[in-house]
């Protein structure tokens, strides 16, 4: 029987996934707190702000696979096995953080309201948004779907001027022009958009023009990177975002092996997610101890980096391939 499983989706997934646990390596050491003055601390700004990525693609596959979203039993259950799966980190997380301090009082109310507040699991804002995104997508799923080839693009087309364009277009013309910037931060619904549009249109680029544009595009994101903050929902990370979906999403593995290890590592690429707090947290605590012990400073410690991103993938799998036979959803 013929696979019709698109595999380059699963690399996607699993790209993001580990571009979320490279771009929490500058969150959790000292880069934030560090001037960019050095060449070493540009070249971590160009790396971080690529990293960036990560979330986005994220939610363009959302958009590409909720193609026919619709209210029914199946729609809700399968929103019940992700929120099963946020939950269970969610406690884990809460009581292992308390366990590692030594804070063993345990109270009811502040468990109940760290959960609800997507504060139990340190990653979880995400879950936050996905939860609004989720339950809007049969909407906007049948709005889009109506429309003409016409209307299509210039929803598209709308979409990135209203939620992506701003912040750079402000911060380029600060004090001579500004556009409304108001929707900013509801971002995701573009990146879903788009990833609809994708899917519609199916576009089929040459890589070799998708690398050269990739690298047009970081060497414009470096500049702008001088007069704003490059987020997710700056234009340059949604064009990255955009050409690394274009480079992979339409591969063709055919080995089983291949097949079999990138369907098993995207069903468990939300916990990796979730439970990489966890992780992240002890390991990054030895390591910043480290880093202070023999007087390392952040412009040195990136070359730390992709050993500890691949130690923190390596746990995180291993607790997650738990929690799938613990627990048998999604």
């Amino acid at each position: 029987m013929k696979d019709n499983r698109k595999y380059g989706l699963d690399i996607i997934r699993i790209i993001a996934t580990i571009l979320v646990i490279a771009v929490h390596f500058f969150k959790n050491t000292h880069y934030y707190d560090t001037s960019l003055n050095s060449m070493p601390m540009r070249v971590q700004s160009i790396v971080r702000n690529f990293f960036m990525i990560c979330v986005p693609l994220f939610i363009l596959l959302t958009g590409y696979l909720n193609n026919n979203k619709e209210y029914n039993k199946t729609f809700f259950k399968k929103l019940f096995n992700i929120l099963i799966i946020w939950l269970f980190y969610s406690f884990l997380e809460y009581f292992t953080i308390q366990l590692i301090n030594n804070t063993h009082t345990f109270n009811l109310k502040d468990l109940v309201f760290s959960i609800t507040s997507f504060k139990a699991s340190s990653y979880s804002w995400y879950i936050e948004m996905y939860i609004g995104l989720y339950l809007l997508s049969p909407i906007v799923n049948n709005a889009f779907d109506v429309m003409n080839d016409k209307n299509k693009k210039t929803l598209l087309i709308i979409s990135i001027i209203t939620f992506v364009l701003p912040t750079a277009i402000n911060a380029l013309f600060d004090g001579i022009l500004h556009i409304p910037n108001w929707w900013v931060e509801v971002y995701p619904l573009c990146y879903y958009i788009t990833g609809k549009y994708i899917r519609y249109k199916n576009f089929n680029f040459k890589k070799k023009n998708l690398i050269l544009l990739l690298i047009f595009t970081q060497i414009i994101t470096f500049s702008l990177s001088f007069i704003c903050n490059i987020h997710y929902n700056t234009i340059t990370t949604f064009i990255s975002t955009c050409i690394i979906f274009f480079i992979f999403y339409n591969i063709d593995i055919t080995k089983r092996w291949q097949q079999n290890t990138l369907k098993y590592f995207s069903s468990i690429s939300l916990d990796i997610y979730f439970v990489s707090a966890i992780v992240d947290y002890i390991i990054y605590k030895i390591f910043n101890n480290q880093m202070l012990i023999h007087h390392i400073g952040q412009a040195k410690c990136i070359v730390f980096a992709p050993l500890v991103v691949i130690i923190i993938f390596i746990l995180s799998s291993a607790i997650a391939s738990i929690r799938k036979l613990l627990i048998k959803v999604r």
